[in-house]
């Protein structure tokens, strides 16, 4: 039961991840190629997010 805890958990993290990045590059493949800048925020705000919640807790975290 515990090894099904970690994927159940970041599915619903990851999910909007994955769908940012795949609509960001989308416009890759159009004929005037380029990336869209409204998903690239998404993907920012993400990194941002997780990055300052693993500056916050991960020291918490990794003690236990």
């Amino acid at each position: 039961m515990r090894e099904l805890l970690l994927p159940l958990l970041l599915l619903p993290l990851l999910a909007p991840a994955l769908i940012a990045s795949t609509e960001a590059t989308r416009g890759l493949f159009e004929d005037p190629a380029g990336l869209s800048l409204e998903w690239t925020g998404v993907l920012i705000s993400f990194d941002v997010v997780f990055s300052t919640v693993t500056w916050l807790f991960g020291e918490y975290l990794l003690e236990e």
